[in-house]
This record gives structure tokens, C-alpha cells and sequence, in this order.
């Protein structure tokens, strides 16, 4: 369960959130799930979080997506992804609610494939995600 704080809840890498989206072909904004992969720190300093984007299992695949194993713990109702190469930073008041939560396992594969990328571009420093 997010922590609540006086602006609103910190939520946790691992979280699964919904958010609103734009799509280019449309007037409006639908809310779409997303899994949290910064830590608080970012959120209690900022009010921002780094969030990876998820899609149905029924899109093509990228070759670093993610398949979330447990859906009813992520609160998702069809199988899905998780694409780690897709970030996006948001304030957390862009943030409607709290889906569920991704199983460890699923978590530290999508952590795993940031770090990979990080690597690539000679990014040190500590595991993503993880507190220190």
C-alpha cells in the first residue's frame, strides 16, 4: 500500500499505478497501467516518479519486455507486459490509483534490463530502483 504523506501517497518500485495517457488519434486521455521503478526518494524530494509502461500480451513484442506472472497480484485483468525501454517521468498527482503490485521476480527482471541499458552508456552507480 502506498505511504500516504500531506501531498498524497509515495508509491514504491514495484507498484502498478494507472495514469492517464494522450494517444495521438484521440481528443481524450485513457487510463493505462504502469509499474513505479524509482525509488521514494525521487517522489519525497520532487513529487516525481519513473514509470515503465505496460501493455497487453496481445502486442508485439520488444525483445527486453517483461511478462508480469501474477496478474491478479498486479491487479490486471489480462495478461501483460511490462516494457522497461519505455519510461516516462510523471508527477505523482498525474497518478489516479494504486492497480497492485508486480511479484519480485517480475520486479528485479524489469530492474534487470534497465541496469543492462544503463551499462550500455557507461551509467555507474547502484542498482536501479533499490535503496542504497
Amino acid at each position: 500500500m502506498p505511504t500516504p504523506t500531506s501531498e498524497g501517497p509515495i508509491y514504491e518500485p514495484g507498484d502498478v499505478v494507472a495514469v492517464p495517457v494522450r494517444f495521438a488519434d484521440m481528443d481524450t486521455t485513457r487510463r493505462r497501467p504502469a509499474v513505479v521503478v524509482s525509488d521514494r526518494r525521487l517522489a519525497e524530494a520532487h513529487d516525481l516518479y519513473w514509470l515503465c509502461m505496460v501493455t497487453s500480451a496481445e502486442n508485439p513484442h520488444l525483445p527486453d519486455d517483461v511478462a508480469i506472472g501474477s496478474l491478479a497480484l498486479a491487479g490486471l485483468g489480462a495478461p501483460s507486459l511490462v516494457r522497461p525501454v519505455k519510461l516516462a517521468t510523471v508527477s505523482g498527482r498525474m497518478i489516479a490509483r494504486r492497480l497492485g503490485r508486480l511479484a519480485e521476480g517480475d520486479l528485479n527482471a524489469v530492474l534487470a534490463v534497465i541496469q543492462r541499458h544503463r551499462a550500455l552508456f557507461g551509467v555507474a552507480g547502484a542498482p536501479f530502483g533499490r535503496r542504497p
